[in-house]
């Protein structure tokens, strides 16, 4: 009769431990408790688009761009972002000087000896960094952003 105890013992706390970590984890996802930044929290493309236009805080993304690709990195303490896109030069280059972060003051340009723009922009909504790369005459765009 020991041993049918034991066995039912050991079922009881098997199941036990499994519903406690199952319950722990329905908890955490309703709370809202991910890995990253607050209001952010499972950086799908929406978000990830949202995250880079204030972090980097830039105007809305043109819509008539070809190529755009945006990628997500980092891991449970950094989020990043990195958005490439081309266009016609002239709307790309509106676009560009039309966006809060370059407008600022305290935003650094560089120019490359192609022609190359670097917009080293103070970040948004908690970013540590945020740039843009601008080549004016190709129409072309890379944007980089983290969150740390």
């Amino acid at each position: 009769m020991a041993h049918g105890r034991k066995r039912c013992f050991i079922g009881g706390v098997l199941l036990g431990g499994i519903a406690a970590v199952g319950g722990l984890v329905i908890l955490a996802l309703g709370v809202g408790i991910t890995p990253g930044p607050p209001d952010y929290p499972y950086f799908t493309e929406p978000s990830a688009r949202a995250a880079t236009l204030e972090w980097a805080r830039l105007s809305p993304f043109p819509t008539d761009v070809e190529g755009f690709t945006i990628t997500t990195g980092g891991n449970m303490f950094t989020r990043g972002f990195r958005v490439t896109f081309f266009g016609n030069p002239s709307d790309i280059s509106k676009w560009v000087q039309s966006c809060p972060g370059v407008i600022d003051p305290k935003t650094e340009k560089m120019t490359a000896g192609d022609g190359t723009i670097t917009y080293d922009i103070p970040g948004g909504g908690g970013a540590v960094f945020a740039e843009i790369i601008h080549h004016p005459d190709r129409g072309t765009v890379i944007i980089r952003t983290y969150w740390s």
